[in-house]
C-alpha cells in the first residue's frame, strides 16, 4: 500500500517570503490576523474528506492563537513546529537557531498540552551548509524533520538529496528521520508534485503520481500553507514581478488545496 502524508504550514499571509520582502518584515502589530479563518476552512475541508494532516505551526502564531492550535489537535491532526517567527535557518547561527527553536517548541507545547516532535524549517531553509541544525533538533527533543525539498529551485532545494524518508542524523541510540517533500523522478529530473507553485500550476500532477505507482512513486509528503486557502488578503507595495507572482501563487494555491484533499 502506498501512503501519502499531507502537511500544512500554519502561518499568516505576512509571513510568506514574497510578502515580507514588500513590507520589510513587519509582523503581527502591523497587519490583520487571518490565520484562524484559514484554518477553519482547511479543517472543514479535511473533515469533509476524512483526511488527517500534520499542521506545522509557528510559535508566534501558537502564542497568539492557542485555542486554534487546540482545535486542530482535537480534530485528530498532529501538531508540528514551523519555527518561531518564520526566520530562515540559513540566516541564523547555530546559537540563534537553537534559541528560536526552543522558544517555538515551548510556545506550541504550551498551547496544545503535549510534546511536539516534528519540525519544518521556513522556506525549506536547511541546506547542506546548515546540516548542524539536525543535531540541534535532536537535542531539543525532535524526532523527525520535513525541511528537504529535493528539487532545483531559485530559493531552496537539494536535487541530490534522497527522495524518500531516511535517517538524517544519529547520536548513539537517538536518531532524526527526514521526510522529504514528494517528487517524481522523470527523464533524470525530480519533478515537484508534493506542493508549491509547480504542482499547483500543473493539473496533470495527480496523474503523474498515479501513473508512476510501482515505478517511481513510493508515497511522499505533500504540503500547503494556510494563507493560500483565502480568496483575499491585504496587498502591499511590491515590484511588478513580485506582485504578479504573488497573485498567481494565491490563485493556484486555492485551486490545488481542494483537489489535494480529495485524493
Amino acid at each position: 500500500m502506498i501512503t501519502n502524508a499531507l502537511s500544512v504550514d500554519v502561518e499568516e499571509y505576512y509571513h510568506a517570503a514574497i510578502f515580507r520582502r514588500g513590507t520589510n518584515g513587519r509582523g503581527p502589530r502591523h497587519f490583520e490576523s487571518r490565520v484562524e479563518e484559514s484554518v477553519d476552512r482547511l479543517l472543514a475541508l479535511l473533515g469533509e474528506h476524512h483526511a488527517r494532516a500534520t499542521f506545522f505551526v509557528l510559535g508566534e502564531v501558537a502564542a497568539l492563537h492557542p485555542a486554534m492550535v487546540r482545535t486542530i489537535a482535537a480534530a485528530g491532526h498532529e501538531i508540528g513546529c514551523h519555527s518561531d517567527r518564520h526566520e530562515d535557518v540559513s540566516a541564523q547561527s547555530p546559537h540563534e537557531f537553537r534559541a528560536d527553536t526552543r522558544r517555538a517548541k515551548a510556545r506550541i507545547e504550551d498551547a496544545v498540552g503535549e510534546a511536539v516532535v516534528g519540525y519544518r524549517a521556513p522556506n525549506f531553509s536547511i541546506g547542506p551548509a546548515q546540516s548542524w541544525a539536525y543535531q540541534v533538533l535532536l537535542e531539543e527533543g525532535f524526532r523527525y524533520d520535513s525541511s528537504t525539498h529535493p528539487i532545483v529551485h531559485d530559493r531552496y532545494g537539494q536535487p541530490d538529496a534522497p527522495r524518500f524518508p531516511h535517517e538524517i542524523y544519529r547520536d548513539g541510540s537517538a536518531s532524526l528521520t527526514e521526510f522529504p517533500i514528494g517528487t517524481v523522478r522523470l527523464l533524470g529530473l525530480n519533478l515537484p508534485i508534493g506542493g508549491g507553485g509547480f504542482f499547483r500550476l500543473l493539473p496533470a500532477g495527480g496523474s503523474w503520481t498515479r501513473g508512476s505507482r510501482g515505478r517511481r512513486w513510493r508515497g511522499g509528503t505533500g504540503f500547503a500553507t494556510t494563507w493560500a486557502s483565502r480568496r483575499r488578503r491585504p496587498s502591499c507595495r511590491r515590484s511588478w514581478v513580485n506582485s504578479s507572482s504573488a497573485r498567481l501563487a494565491k490563485y493556484s494555491s486555492r485551486r490545488s488545496i481542494r483537489r489535494d484533499a480529495s485524493r
